[in-house]
């Protein structure tokens, strides 16, 4: 919602310029209820980072439960000194210490481990996107606390609502076993997005620490994401949050074309995200669906986002490469899967549903409207004519002379299974219509209606 807002507001262009941490800053616009916009300074507004080095901004809590937690805390934010997690075995007994980055975030956390007992523990990473969903207690998650203590899932097959948590498949093992210490250990896996991190044991033994970073890997390529191209600024303050909490949710859903999930997990399958989205360039980013999951591409999805991205940070490599990737998987008969198709990701869903054709459609003339790039447009062309071809056989077959989708068996949108005669697709039919006659302007094209 807060992306959608983005798509009806016009920014103006300037030089941009670095931003720093907005939310760190007492003049901060998302700190101070009665901050007033100036003309022209937009960049407190943005919460991306202007490196790709982050660190947690407090300490939220620090649990000795079972286990102890000494020296100083806030070494974990890089302070002086050193804090130490001993833990008597069990991780539902670990201590939990517990760091806030102050807003949502994403990529692989480092640790600078000073010390460590022999034998160590193993050094776990949990991840939480709220308190509310933060499992602690043994009914949280449908039982996670006794698996992986201070996360939320990510997992929809493992306790999920209404699913119970039966294995750890969201924590991550930082590799301390081999380690000579002292040394920066580093997770071999990014959490998509969280806010907050909290480390426990596995183990009897102990860890000495002094410092925690994350490596910041939403928007990639973009060597400073708070540098936008694009900027908006209204006299509202909350108007302007809204703007720019949407074009950072999309950056945070900008990540290389290899870091998908391939879905669904096996029973014992510890978090990753390391697959590769078909049909898209692995050395270029695209833009999924959401930073946690699902991790793959969505035709609606990119509707929303990739219009934020041309008015914000002018990402478009991005967007070529996420409509390549789903223009790739494009079936015989023309019709458009709605989603990455990986691994087994999807699996039977491949022709549900129809109205993410009419987004796809949509999306290609999106792209034409804000980057003027016919050479991207001509390549596509004749799988714009079948897919719109796919659409009109469906009207055509349909006694009323309009859209429904069952006697295709791809009924409706997402959630939904309403076969029927909806306003709402045919709707987006008769624009894809009006779009495709500008488009076959554009390229002076024949008219491609037969």
């Amino acid at each position: 919602m807060l992306a959608v807002l983005a798509l009806l507001l016009t920014p103006a262009h300037a030089a941009a310029s670095s931003a720093a941490h907005p939310s760190n800053t007492p003049t901060s616009p998302w700190t101070n209820a009665a901050y007033t916009p100036r003309p022209g300074d937009w960049q407190p507004y943005v919460l991306a980072p202007s490196s790709h080095t982050v660190r947690p901004v407090s300490v939220l809590s620090a649990d000795a439960r079972g286990g102890s937690i000494q020296g100083t805390v806030d070494a974990a934010l890089g302070g002086p000194g050193s804090v130490t997690l001993t833990s008597s075995g069990a991780r539902t007994a670990s201590p939990l210490l517990t760091l806030d980055f102050g807003k949502e975030v994403g990529g692989e956390i480092a640790v600078h481990l000073l010390a460590a007992s022999s034998p160590a523990p193993e050094l776990h990473a949990c991840f939480s996107e709220s308190k509310a969903q933060m499992a602690l207690t043994a009914t949280q998650n449908d039982g996670e606390a006794a698996y992986a203590p201070g996360c939320d899932t990510a997992n929809i097959w493992n306790g999920y609502p209404g699913s119970p948590y039966t294995w750890d498949s969201d924590s991550h093992t930082l590799p301390l076993s081999g380690a000579t210490l002292p040394a920066t250990v580093t997770d071999t896996q990014p959490r998509g997005g969280f806010r907050y991190l909290t480390l426990f044991l596995d183990g009897a033994g102990s860890v000495t620490l002094n410092d925690v970073a994350l490596d910041f890997q939403a928007a990639p390529l973009q060597a400073d994401p708070a540098a936008y191209n694009g900027w908006f600024l209204s006299s509202s303050n909350a108007l302007n949050k809204l703007w720019y909490a949407g074009a950072y949710t999309v950056q945070m859903d900008t990540w290389m074309s290899n870091t998908a999930k391939s879905w669904p997990y096996s029973t014992g399958e510890a978090d990753h995200a390391d697959a590769q989205i078909p049909g898209a360039d692995p050395k270029q980013e695209v833009i999924l669906d959401g930073a946690k999951r699902d991790r793959v591409v969505w035709q609606g999805d990119l509707s929303v986002e990739a219009p934020v991205t041309y008015l914000s940070t002018d990402d478009v490599a991005a967007v070529d490469n996420s409509l390549s990737s789903l223009a790739a998987q494009q079936l015989p008969d023309g019709f458009v899967p709605a989603e990455s198709l990986v691994g087994p990701h999807n699996l039977g869903e491949e022709t549900t549903y129809g109205e993410y054709v009419t987004w796809f459609v949509d999306n290609a003339y999106q792209h034409w409207l804000y980057t003027g790039d016919e050479n991207y447009l001509a390549a596509g062309w004749d799988g714009l004519r079948k897919a719109v071809a796919w659409l009109e056989s469906v009207r055509a077959q349909d006694p009323q002379g309009l859209i429904a989708f069952g006697a295709a068996n791809a009924c409706g949108h997402y959630g939904y299974s309403d076969c029927g005669h909806e306003t709402y697709i045919n709707a987006l039919y008769t624009r894809n219509l009006q779009e495709m006659a500008r488009l076959e302007s554009a390229l002076g094209r024949v008219p491609w209606i037969m």
